[in-house]
C-alpha cells in the first residue's frame, strides 16, 4: 500500500516483523478495514474494494459509522482474486477471519448517537 496512493485504507494490520516497513507490501498484510466517512461513502464501498482485492489483500471489513445502526461487512478473497462477502451485521457479532474477535456494534451505535452522528454528505 504505497502511502502516495489516494485509495488508502483506514487501517492496515500486518505482520509483527513488518511493523516498521513503509510502504507496505501487501503480501504482509494481514486485514484492511475501511471505515465509510461522508466525502468517500461511494469509493470506500466500491472502488477502495476492487483496489484492494487486485493488491491481493486477503480480509477487508468496510464499517459503516454513517448507516442507522454501525454496520460492519466481512469480505474474503476468493479465487480469482475476487473478493466475496462474508458476514454483513449491526449486532454483535464473533468473527474467526483472520483471527477470533468479537465486535459489539450495537455498543458503538450507542457510543456515536451519543456523542453525535457524523454528518452525511451527498
Amino acid at each position: 500500500m504505497d502511502s502516495r496512493n489516494e485509495r488508502r485504507p483506514d487501517v492496515v494490520m500486518v505482520h509483527v516483523d513488518c511493523g516498521n516497513v513503509s510502504p507496505i507490501d501487501v503480501v504482509h498484510v494481514i486485514l484492511i478495514a475501511e471505515i465509510v466517512s461522508p466525502p468517500s461513502r461511494v469509493t470506500d464501498g466500491k472502488d477502495k474494494l476492487k483496489v484492494y482485492a487486485d493488491a491481493g489483500g486477503p480480509y477487508c471489513w468496510v464499517i459503516d459509522p454513517l448507516a442507522e445502526k454501525v454496520t460492519l461487512t466481512e469480505f474474503v478473497l476468493g479465487s480469482g482474486g475476487v473478493y466475496r462477502q462474508g458476514a454483513r451485521t449491526d449486532e454483535l457479532v464473533t468473527l474467526t477471519r483472520p483471527w477470533e474477535i468479537t465486535l459489539d456494534l450495537p455498543a458503538l451505535t450507542e457510543r456515536r448517537d451519543r456523542f453525535g452522528r457524523p454528518r452525511r454528505t451527498t
